[in-house]
Protein backbone atom coordinates (compact mmCIF):
# COMPACT_ATOMS: atom_id res chain seq x y z
CA UNK A 1 0.00 0.00 0.00
CA UNK A 2 2.52 2.57 -0.94
CA UNK A 3 2.83 6.17 -0.05
CA UNK A 4 1.90 8.47 -3.14
CA UNK A 5 4.84 11.08 -3.95
CA UNK A 6 4.40 14.50 -6.04
CA UNK A 7 7.70 14.60 -7.36
CA UNK A 8 8.45 18.21 -9.20
CA UNK A 9 10.77 21.09 -9.05
CA UNK A 10 10.41 23.64 -6.22
CA UNK A 11 7.85 26.02 -7.29
CA UNK A 12 5.91 24.10 -10.06
CA UNK A 13 2.65 23.34 -7.42
CA UNK A 14 2.98 20.16 -5.83
CA UNK A 15 1.39 21.72 -2.33
CA UNK A 16 -0.93 23.54 -4.45
CA UNK A 17 -1.84 20.50 -6.65
CA UNK A 18 -2.38 18.75 -3.29
CA UNK A 19 -4.53 21.13 -1.92
CA UNK A 20 -6.80 21.48 -4.57
CA UNK A 21 -7.20 17.32 -4.21
CA UNK A 22 -8.20 18.11 -0.59
CA UNK A 23 -10.71 20.27 -1.53
CA UNK A 24 -12.02 18.48 -4.53
CA UNK A 25 -12.53 15.32 -2.42
CA UNK A 26 -14.28 15.40 0.52
CA UNK A 27 -14.52 11.96 1.36
CA UNK A 28 -10.82 9.91 1.32
CA UNK A 29 -9.71 7.16 2.78
CA UNK A 30 -6.00 8.50 2.80
CA UNK A 31 -4.10 10.65 5.24
CA UNK A 32 -1.54 13.61 4.22
CA UNK A 33 2.00 13.03 5.26
CA UNK A 34 1.36 16.26 7.49
CA UNK A 35 -1.68 14.56 9.39
CA UNK A 36 0.46 11.03 9.69
CA UNK A 37 3.40 12.66 11.37
CA UNK A 38 0.79 14.79 13.72
CA UNK A 39 1.32 14.19 17.54
CA UNK A 40 4.29 11.60 16.50
CA UNK A 41 7.62 11.67 18.28
CA UNK A 42 9.90 12.15 15.38
CA UNK A 43 13.10 10.71 17.31
CA UNK A 44 14.67 7.97 14.33
CA UNK A 45 18.06 5.99 14.32
CA UNK A 46 19.29 7.08 11.09
CA UNK A 47 20.71 4.01 9.02
CA UNK A 48 24.16 4.53 7.55
CA UNK A 49 22.58 5.01 4.09
CA UNK A 50 20.15 8.15 5.71
CA UNK A 51 23.55 9.33 7.37
CA UNK A 52 24.89 9.66 3.79
CA UNK A 53 21.53 11.27 2.24
CA UNK A 54 21.93 14.03 5.12
CA UNK A 55 25.86 14.31 4.58
CA UNK A 56 25.47 14.98 1.09
CA UNK A 57 22.23 17.54 1.25
CA UNK A 58 24.40 18.97 4.27
CA UNK A 59 27.39 19.87 1.54
CA UNK A 60 24.96 20.73 -1.31
CA UNK A 61 23.22 23.75 0.97
CA UNK A 62 26.94 24.82 2.35
CA UNK A 63 27.91 24.88 -1.54
CA UNK A 64 24.78 26.68 -2.73
CA UNK A 65 25.93 30.25 -4.52
CA UNK A 66 25.00 33.46 -2.66
CA UNK A 67 23.56 31.50 0.86
CA UNK A 68 23.75 33.20 3.46
CA UNK A 69 24.57 32.04 7.55
CA UNK A 70 20.46 33.01 8.11
CA UNK A 71 19.36 31.26 5.44
CA UNK A 72 21.44 27.75 6.14
CA UNK A 73 20.05 27.54 9.49
CA UNK A 74 17.04 28.38 8.38
CA UNK A 75 16.82 25.33 5.76
CA UNK A 76 18.74 22.68 7.38
CA UNK A 77 16.60 21.70 10.21
CA UNK A 78 13.68 21.33 7.18
CA UNK A 79 15.81 18.73 5.71
CA UNK A 80 16.53 16.89 9.04
CA UNK A 81 12.70 17.01 9.48
CA UNK A 82 12.12 15.55 6.48
CA UNK A 83 13.87 12.89 6.34
CA UNK A 84 13.09 12.01 10.02
CA UNK A 85 9.93 11.78 8.79
CA UNK A 86 10.23 9.73 6.22
CA UNK A 87 12.60 7.44 8.41
CA UNK A 88 9.80 7.20 11.59
CA UNK A 89 7.04 6.54 9.17
CA UNK A 90 8.79 4.49 6.15
CA UNK A 91 8.11 0.96 8.26
CA UNK A 92 4.03 2.09 7.93
CA UNK A 93 4.33 2.80 4.54
CA UNK A 94 2.82 -0.92 3.48
CA UNK A 95 -0.17 -0.43 6.05
CA UNK A 96 -1.33 2.92 5.60
CA UNK A 97 -2.54 5.04 2.85
CA UNK A 98 -0.12 8.33 2.84
CA UNK A 99 -0.16 11.38 0.20
CA UNK A 100 3.02 13.71 0.37
CA UNK A 101 3.09 16.63 -1.74
CA UNK A 102 6.87 17.48 -1.02
CA UNK A 103 8.38 14.52 -0.15
CA UNK A 104 11.76 12.55 0.08
CA UNK A 105 12.41 12.10 -3.28
CA UNK A 106 11.71 15.72 -4.88
CA UNK A 107 14.05 17.15 -1.71
CA UNK A 108 16.74 14.63 -2.02
CA UNK A 109 17.00 13.88 -5.45
CA UNK A 110 20.53 14.50 -6.18
CA UNK A 111 21.25 12.76 -3.27
CA UNK A 112 19.37 10.00 -3.83
CA UNK A 113 20.86 9.79 -7.28
CA UNK A 114 24.03 9.18 -6.14
CA UNK A 115 22.74 6.63 -3.62
CA UNK A 116 21.29 4.36 -6.38
CA UNK A 117 24.74 4.65 -8.07
CA UNK A 118 26.68 3.45 -4.78
CA UNK A 119 24.38 1.50 -3.03
CA UNK A 120 21.34 -0.37 -5.34
CA UNK A 121 20.54 -2.32 -2.71
CA UNK A 122 19.62 0.89 -0.11
CA UNK A 123 18.23 2.65 -2.66
CA UNK A 124 15.64 -0.20 -3.88
CA UNK A 125 15.24 -0.34 0.30
CA UNK A 126 14.46 3.19 0.01
CA UNK A 127 12.04 3.47 -2.89
CA UNK A 128 10.52 0.37 -1.33
CA UNK A 129 6.44 0.67 -1.14
CA UNK A 130 6.49 4.30 -2.83
CA UNK A 131 4.53 5.46 -6.19
CA UNK A 132 5.09 8.64 -7.86
CA UNK A 133 3.19 11.46 -9.49
CA UNK A 134 5.85 13.71 -11.53
CA UNK A 135 5.26 17.32 -12.50
CA UNK A 136 6.71 18.69 -15.53
CA UNK A 137 6.17 22.48 -16.46
CA UNK A 138 8.75 24.57 -18.88
CA UNK A 139 11.19 26.30 -16.57
CA UNK A 140 10.12 29.80 -17.64
CA UNK A 141 6.51 29.02 -15.76
CA UNK A 142 8.48 27.85 -12.73
CA UNK A 143 10.34 30.77 -12.21
CA UNK A 144 7.40 33.06 -12.25
CA UNK A 145 6.11 31.14 -9.67
CA UNK A 146 9.22 31.40 -7.21
CA UNK A 147 8.56 35.41 -8.39
CA UNK A 148 5.39 35.37 -7.12
CA UNK A 149 6.10 33.25 -3.96
CA UNK A 150 8.68 35.99 -2.94
CA UNK A 151 6.37 38.77 -3.82
CA UNK A 152 3.67 37.36 -0.75
CA UNK A 153 6.48 36.70 1.40
CA UNK A 154 7.24 32.84 0.92
CA UNK A 155 11.18 31.58 1.87
CA UNK A 156 13.11 30.39 -1.24
CA UNK A 157 16.61 29.47 -0.42
CA UNK A 158 19.24 31.70 -2.31
CA UNK A 159 16.50 32.91 -4.80
CA UNK A 160 16.19 36.79 -3.17
CA UNK A 161 18.59 38.90 -5.03
CA UNK A 162 19.59 36.28 -7.70
CA UNK A 163 18.90 36.83 -11.47
CA UNK A 164 15.94 35.19 -13.41
CA UNK A 165 19.08 33.45 -15.81
CA UNK A 166 20.93 31.80 -12.32
CA UNK A 167 17.36 30.87 -10.81
CA UNK A 168 16.78 29.39 -14.16
CA UNK A 169 19.79 27.45 -13.87
CA UNK A 170 19.11 26.42 -10.79
CA UNK A 171 15.62 25.11 -12.10
CA UNK A 172 16.85 23.79 -15.17
CA UNK A 173 19.74 21.49 -12.79
CA UNK A 174 16.59 20.69 -10.50
CA UNK A 175 14.52 19.40 -13.78
CA UNK A 176 17.62 17.25 -15.18
CA UNK A 177 18.09 15.69 -11.90
CA UNK A 178 14.22 15.08 -11.40
CA UNK A 179 14.58 13.03 -14.70
CA UNK A 180 17.01 10.87 -13.08
CA UNK A 181 14.75 9.89 -10.73
CA UNK A 182 12.20 9.70 -13.20
CA UNK A 183 14.39 6.86 -14.95
CA UNK A 184 15.32 4.75 -12.08
CA UNK A 185 11.72 4.31 -11.05
CA UNK A 186 10.64 3.39 -13.71
CA UNK A 187 13.36 0.66 -13.99
CA UNK A 188 12.08 -0.47 -10.33
CA UNK A 189 8.52 -1.29 -11.44
CA UNK A 190 7.26 1.13 -8.92
CA UNK A 191 3.71 2.76 -10.17
CA UNK A 192 4.21 6.81 -11.20
CA UNK A 193 2.32 8.86 -14.07
CA UNK A 194 3.77 11.90 -15.53
CA UNK A 195 2.00 15.17 -15.92
CA UNK A 196 2.44 17.92 -18.61
CA UNK A 197 1.44 20.97 -16.01
CA UNK A 198 -0.03 23.59 -18.03
CA UNK A 199 -1.65 26.17 -15.53
CA UNK A 200 -4.11 27.03 -17.92
CA UNK A 201 -6.03 23.72 -18.10
CA UNK A 202 -7.96 22.28 -15.43
CA UNK A 203 -8.07 18.98 -14.02
CA UNK A 204 -4.61 17.84 -13.33
CA UNK A 205 -6.31 17.11 -9.74
CA UNK A 206 -8.63 14.48 -11.47
CA UNK A 207 -6.39 12.62 -13.27
CA UNK A 208 -4.04 12.65 -9.84
CA UNK A 209 -6.44 11.79 -7.64
CA UNK A 210 -7.81 8.93 -10.05
CA UNK A 211 -3.61 7.83 -10.28
CA UNK A 212 -4.41 7.97 -6.02
CA UNK A 213 -7.84 5.72 -5.77
CA UNK A 214 -5.52 3.11 -8.42
CA UNK A 215 -2.35 2.52 -6.50
CA UNK A 216 -4.31 1.40 -3.23
CA UNK A 217 -7.20 -0.18 -4.91
CA UNK A 218 -4.22 -1.97 -6.62
CA UNK A 219 -2.18 -2.56 -2.88
CA UNK A 220 -5.44 -4.18 -1.70
CA UNK A 221 -6.32 -0.93 0.22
Amino acid sequence: MPIVEFIGCSGIGKSGLLLTILQSVPERNWSTLDEAARNRQIAPRFSSWEVFLLERKLRAVLATAGISVVEIYGILPFFLNKLAVDAVLRPEFEARRIVDGDPLFSNFAGEIIELARLDQTAFMALVRNRAFVFLNARPDRILRNIRERQGRGEYRIAMTGTSDTDVLAKVRGHIEKLQQIRDLVAGTGNPFIEIDFDYSEPGHERTVAEFIDRVFRAAGA
